[in-house]
């Protein structure tokens, strides 16, 4: 008989059924028998690239004479998953390394290496935060990266400083500032292509102030304006009316505008700066005393109304419209007097308005008994008694009383244009004694006129 054996020391044992005349038995051959295993190789199916850059990936595949599979490691400048392998540096060599370990059948195949020369990956540098241009005196920040991760190093030429900094302070306002950057590399990675950017110069505009004027100024004040810049430059200064650094208003009315001017230099831009003040008029002041009280029918004149109007004690010129106007005769009482101030000059002086307080008094009065009709009345007779109230100015109104002495009747009477009468009547003859009094009204006096004798036959 014929059979296959496995690799190692196999027993063998020989077994005897049997048959009807016989009994059934068995033996082994004694120490078994030895059986040597088969040798085997590896083969690479797919081999390790002769070079291979930091940080890549290649596969290999590999197949032993055996069927059985083959395991993979790694030394030097790689590491390995399976038959995956990564480089971990740009320098040295990776060993790719087979093995097949074998078994009963087999013995170890021998191990088999490839090597990868590893090499230096590539990298380029990126930049933001470069402007296309940038005024004298200014700065920028430049944010470069590699791709590598490693840190760049920046450097500059033409109008700029860095100062070995991403920072870049133009130092001109004429021609080119270039920003550089580079990255040297290092043991993975070679050295990066130098990064350049140009920005172009440019005049800076100048940090300039102007102030000092106020929103408003009187006519004839005075104020102090002051310019100052970061140049060095001296501003040339003009106003709407004056040069200077004092400007002082010259009218009240208007707008006063200032300018401060600074001409450009090589490195700055040229600057005007403007401010605006509101001219105001100036208040006049009335000078006006109280008049005198003056007595009712007294027309008014220059003696009541008599302001005058200055400023700063000086005298101005104008027109001076009073209410009541000069010539009105006025009620007596305590009357109130107004004026309006329109100056000469209108430009810069402002209207302005005044009153005082003028006592109108009553005026004086004088009662008449001008007759009786009858004049020689007889005792029972109705007597009119005619009275007169005169007074300086126009007809008083009003009552008055007639009065007659011993015992004798009185009547009243209603003043027309200061005169009027009425009647008595006297129930004894004799001689009499008749008095009119006016009583007075809010223009005129009360007056009391003399005795006027009246016989009664």
């Amino acid at each position: 008989m014929t059979s296959s054996l496995n690799g190692g020391n196999d027993a063998i044992t020989a077994t005897y059924s049997g048959d009807s005349e016989h009994n059934g038995a068995s033996g082994s051959l004694n120490g078994g028998q030895t059986v040597n295993p088969l040798s085997q190789t590896i083969t690479f199916t797919m081999t390790a690239p002769a070079t291979a850059v930091y940080n890549s990936n290649f596969t290999v595949a590999a197949t032993a004479s055996s069927g059985l599979a083959v395991t993979f490691t790694s030394a030097g400048s790689c590491t390995n998953a399976g038959a995956t392998y990564t480089m971990t540096s740009g320098t040295g060599s990776c060993s790719v390394i087979a093995n097949q370990a074998g078994n009963n059948n087999y013995s170890a195949a021998p191990q088999v290496t490839q090597a990868t020369a590893a090499t230096k990956a590539s990298q380029s540098i990126g930049c933001t935060g470069i402007p296309s241009s940038a005024a004298y005196n200014n700065s920028f920040t430049a944010s470069c990266s590699a791709t590598s991760g490693l840190t760049p190093e920046y450097s500059s030429f033409g109008v700029c400083s860095d100062s070995s900094s991403a920072t870049y302070t133009m130092t001109g306002a004429k021609g080119t500032c270039w920003v550089i950057a580079n990255q040297p590399g290092d043991n993975d990675y070679s050295a990066a292509t130098e990064f350049t950017q140009s920005v172009t110069a440019t005049k800076a505009t100048p940090v300039a102030s102007f102030t000092g004027a106020p929103a408003t100024a009187p006519y004839q004040s005075n104020f102090t304006v002051t310019a100052t810049i970061n140049d060095g430059v001296t501003p040339t200064m003009t106003t709407s009316t004056q040069y200077g650094m004092t400007v002082t208003m010259t009218t009240g009315t208007g707008m006063c505008t200032m300018t401060a001017k600074w001409a450009a230099t090589a490195n700055y831009d040229g600057i005007t700066l403007t401010q605006k003040t509101t001219a105001e008029k100036l208040t006049p002041v009335i000078t006006w005393p109280a008049p005198d009280p003056i007595t009712y029918g007294t027309p008014l004149s220059g003696t009541q109304l008599n302001a005058t109007a200055s400023y700063n004690d000086t005298p101005l010129s104008g027109t001076f419209t009073y209410t009541p106007a000069s010539g009105r005769i006025l009620e007596a009482a305590s009357q109130t007097l107004s004026v309006t101030f329109r100056p000469a000059s209108s430009a810069d002086y402002g209207t302005v308005s005044d009153s005082v307080t003028l006592v109108v008094n009553p005026e004086a009065t004088t009662t008449t008994i001008t007759k009786t009709v009858p004049s020689s009345p007889t005792a029972g007779q109705s007597v009119k008694v005619y009275v007169s109230v005169t007074a300086s100015y126009g007809h008083p109104t009003g009552t008055v009383t007639v009065n007659s002495d011993n015992g004798g009747p009185s009547c009243t009477i209603t003043l027309v244009s200061g005169a009027g009468n009425c009647s008595l009547t006297f129930a004894n003859s004799g001689s009499y004694t008749l008095t009119g009094t006016y009583n007075g009204d809010s223009n005129d006096q009360a007056s009391t006129s003399p005795g006027f004798p009246l016989t009664v036959q």
